[in-house]
């Protein structure tokens, strides 16, 4: 298989099944934890759009804060969610010391020819990626088909919490309604086996409520 999509991006391997490339939709904690290791210990370049390395560096922080965290406890699930985080690492400093930007206008120069779709909003840079061969796109957190505060799946809004500029994140799914694809897989729970269209409607309506 010349590649696998990832949460955490694209990790994409050459014909000899070696890996040759990390490419990240945005860089939170709970996206590219390994990817400073694959760095380092393999010479595998973790690549990106350029408005999001600087955050990819920790330069500055697009996490959810504590502060919001606290603000938003008293809701359903977010507090087993932020123990769960806390526990598992969710919190610790794991910048990439050396993130590339890819650089480029329409496809990459990759196995699958993946091209960058502009979702910003959940991250100042974050991008999906199309994968027209495979009639796939790859979301990250711009639509997801879950939340990690609650159990239901389906395509939803993340809460507002978890963005850094909500009405943006809502005004990027434009980008992502107009694609040729069948399937889409998300950044957190399932992957949605049906038109981008109908996953970006599902979100819509749920942030109405």
């Amino acid at each position: 298989m010349p590649g696998v999509p990832l949460s955490e991006g694209i990790v994409r391997v050459d014909d000899r099944g070696f890996l040759v490339a990390i490419l990240v939709t945005h860089a939170h904690n709970d996206h590219i934890g390994a990817a400073e290791r694959l760095r380092t210990a393999h010479g595998v370049p973790v690549l990106m759009h350029e408005r999001e390395v600087p955050h990819a560096r920790r330069e500055f922080p697009h996490q959810v804060s504590v502060g919001a965290v606290l603000a938003n406890a008293w809701r359903s699930g977010v507090a087993p969610w932020a123990v769960h985080t806390v526990r598992s690492g969710g919190t610790a400093h794991v910048p990439v010391s050396a993130p590339q930007a890819f650089g480029t206008t329409g496809a990459l120069d990759l196995s699958g020819a993946p091209v960058p779709v502009h979702t910003p909003g959940h991250t100042g840079g974050h991008w999906a990626y199309r994968l027209p061969s495979l009639g796939i796109v790859v979301s990250g957190d711009a639509l997801v088909t879950g939340r990690p505060v609650s159990r239901k799946t389906g395509p939803r809004p993340l809460p507002g919490m978890f963005h850094a500029d909500v009405p943006t994140t809502l005004d990027a799914l434009s980008a992502l309604e107009s694609l040729d694809a069948g399937t889409v897989l998300p950044g957190h729970l399932p992957l949605h086996r049906n038109s981008v269209r109908d996953a970006v409607a599902r979100v819509r309506e749920g942030a109405g409520r």
